[in-house]
Parts: C-alpha cells; sequence; structure tokens
C-alpha cells in the first residue's frame, strides 16, 4: 500500500492525529509526479480536510496561506482569510495577513500604492490590532504598523499635523500593551515627542 493510501487509510479511522495530517500534507505538498493542478487540488483538499478536525490550527492556516500566496492564488490567500480570521485569534495568523496587505498595497519603499490602498491598510490594521493588539505577542505587528505611519509622506501642512496626531495616538494605544518590543516601541515614542518638541 503506498504511503498516502495508509495515511489516508489512519485518519479515516480516527481523525484526531496531528503527526499523522502532519504527513498527510507533506506528502501532498512534495508530490512531484502530478501536474500543478492536481497537486494544488489535492493540498487543498488536505488542509480542507485537516482545517474541519483542527479549526484554530494557526500555523495550518497560514502553512495553507503561504503555499497559495507562492503560486499567486491571491483569490485563494483571501478565501482562507475570510475562513480564519473570524474565528482565530492568533498573532502569527494576523501577521501574516497584514505582511499580504502591505505586500498587495505597497511599493518597494512602502508606501502606498494609491489613497484607496492606503484607506486599505489603515482599516486592515485597525482590524488586527482590535483583535489580537492586546497580545503579548502583538509588538510586531505594532512596530509594522507605526513604521507604515512614519513613512508616509504628507503634501501640506494640515497632513503633517494629521501624521503627526495619528502616530501619537497609535504610540498612545501601544504603550499601555505589557507586550514584546514595549521597550523600543517606548523608546521610539520618546524620540518622536522630543523631534516635535524641537519643532514647535
Amino acid at each position: 500500500m503506498a504511503l498516502r493510501d495508509r495515511l489516508e487509510t489512519q485518519v479515516a479511522r480516527k481523525k484526531y492525529q496531528p503527526d499523522v495530517w502532519s504527513s498527510l500534507i507533506r506528502d501532498a505538498l512534495n508530490d512531484r509526479h502530478s501536474s500543478d493542478q492536481i497537486r494544488d487540488e489535492r493540498v487543498r483538499d488536505v488542509f480542507n480536510r485537516l482545517l474541519e478536525v483542527y479549526p484554530l490550527a494557526s500555523a495550518q492556516w497560514v502553512r495553507y496561506a503561504t503555499y497559495e500566496f507562492e503560486r499567486s492564488h491571491y483569490d485563494k490567500v483571501e478565501e482562507i482569510f475570510s475562513r480564519a480570521l473570524s474565528n482565530v485569534r492568533a498573532v502569527d495568523l494576523y501577521k501574516f495577513y497584514m505582511d499580504y496587505i502591505y505586500k498587495m498595497n505597497t511599493t518597494e519603499t512602502g508606501l502606498p500604492t494609491s489613497p484607496q490602498a492606503h484607506n486599505t491598510i489603515l482599516q486592515a490594521s485597525e482590524f488586527v490590532l482590535n483583535r489580537v493588539g492586546i497580545d503579548k505577542d502583538s509588538g510586531a505587528l505594532w512596530s509594522q504598523y507605526l513604521a507604515y505611519l512614519k513613512k508616509q509622506q504628507p503634501q501640506s501642512q494640515w497632513e503633517e499635523q494629521q501624521k503627526i496626531e495619528g502616530l501619537r495616538a497609535a504610540y498612545h494605544r501601544a504603550i499601555v500593551v505589557p507586550m514584546d518590543h514595549l521597550e523600543q516601541i517606548w523608546k521610539e515614542y520618546d524620540a518622536f515627542e522630543n523631534g516635535i518638541n524641537r519643532f514647535t
């Protein structure tokens, strides 16, 4: 009996076997004998069945989304996010989601590709920070968001003031969270306020 058949038999008998599921996914991902389309369909089938059994397995959601992203199947990536983000509150999943949002909506310099892209990034950031922004592991998300806000290039004095107020509000939200990166974020905030005070 082929490895795939043995693994399928095992999960059919007893579905709660993480090691067997991992082997089944690895077997699907490493299939070099099938066409890309057939391999994609098999990978999706195995991930979808696994995630029915373990719907909160954030690492597997990320792995599945990564598979689709690496093949430029962006519609599939967005389907995965629509299924996962409503139920799973895990920083690794939300970090991957934000990486995707930035990748799809910014230039290589990190600036938004359009005003609509800027709004998409802000809305996604608010969604993510409201969901997992108080997690002790959310520091990378806060740092990413603050770095994005700092990169914005105001075209008028009013826009400059909006940027300052937006950054200040984001820092105020971040520094009350007992998270990793807190010391670094606090230092950045202190430098930010000192920099403003020098020019006012």
